[in-house]
């Protein structure tokens, strides 16, 4: 059994002390608070689209209309797009053998692995070897209230 241990650092606080900071923060705050509540002020409408939507799309299935269709209301027209069409390899095995015929080396060119994948079936000795680690530019953001502060 492979075990995966995840070290998180400790977020820092820091308090803003120049005032030109502090307002930054707090404009932003605000702005993601006012976004927090239009989220959930739409969640029943765009629940009630979907509820909606389905048996739209439903009507256009028994028609059989792959290609790109409208419907027409009162006052309202809605378009729906053509129908994706989705593709599964059958036999991987033959397309190796295709690809090398065209270059032997293409196969390992092309193939992708998920970290997630590897992560289950490899020691973890193994995947330091294999695998580089950087840090992304990409940051978990949490904003809350502040307690009121007594000057």
């Amino acid at each position: 059994m492979v075990t995966k241990t995840v070290v998180k650092q400790k977020a820092k606080t820091k308090t803003a002390v120049n005032t030109e900071e502090a307002t930054e923060i707090d404009t932003y705050g605000s702005l993601w608070e006012k976004v927090e509540a239009a989220k959930k002020k739409l969640k029943p409408f765009e629940k009630e689209l979907e509820n909606l939507g389905g048996p739209l799309l439903a009507r256009a299935d028994l028609e059989d209309k792959a290609e790109g269709f409208t419907m027409t209301g009162g006052t309202h027209i809605i378009e729906f797009g053509a129908k994706g069409i989705t593709s599964e390899i059958t036999d991987l095995k033959e397309v190796v053998r295709q690809l090398r015929a065209v270059d032997t080396d293409l196969p390992w060119k092309l193939m992708k692995f998920n970290v997630g994948d590897l992560e289950k079936y490899l020691t973890p000795d193994t995947l330091e070897k294999l695998i580089a680690k950087d840090n992304t530019k990409k940051r978990r953001v949490k904003v809350e209230k502040r307690a009121q502060v007594q000057t």
